[in-house]
Parts: structure tokens; C-alpha cells; sequence
């Protein structure tokens, strides 16, 4: 029974130069991607700030109307009479 290449001495040698080199990169680009990460979560919580500031202002604006937050994934149209609109 032949032993598969990955495990025979003769493989190609680990240089620890090259490693050293590789994870220097990957954890380059791990912060980077944490970093930028952490951008987006502070534009949506601005995002958020300023939708709830528009939709308080939308109710005190026309209290008859009430201004609802849209449920994620649902798009619907309605006429300013009430109904849906067909």
C-alpha cells in the first residue's frame, strides 16, 4: 500500500519564512475586514437614528396618517385614501 503524497517526508518542505509571510497577510486582512465591519455597523445605527427622527416626525406631522416602520421584505403601495390600490 503506497502512502499518499501528503504525508511522505519528500513533500515539499514547510519554510517558515513563507508561512510567517502568509499569516502576516491573513491577519492583515482579518483586521481590515473587522475594521470595516465595525464602519458599517456605525452607519446603520446612524441610519437607524435618523429613520426613527423621520418617522416621529412623520406621526406628529399627520397624526390621522400613522407612519409605520415597513416590515423587512414586504412592499406594498397605498394611496393616500387608505386602501391598497389595485
Amino acid at each position: 500500500m503506497a502512502i499518499p503524497t501528503l504525508w511522505r517526508r519528500e513533500a515539499d518542505p514547510i519554510e517558515p519564512v513563507k508561512v510567517d509571510r502568509m499569516l502576516y497577510k491573513l491577519k492583515g486582512s482579518s483586521g481590515r475586514a473587522k475594521a470595516a465591519f465595525q464602519e458599517l455597523r456605525n452607519e446603520h445605527g446612524s441610519l437607524r437614528e435618523k429613520l426613527e427622527l423621520y418617522f416621529q416626525q412623520l406621526r406628529q406631522a399627520n397624526p390621522a396618517e400613522t407612519a409605520l416602520r415597513p416590515i423587512p421584505g414586504e412592499v406594498t403601495l397605498h394611496a393616500r385614501a387608505g386602501g391598497p390600490r389595485n
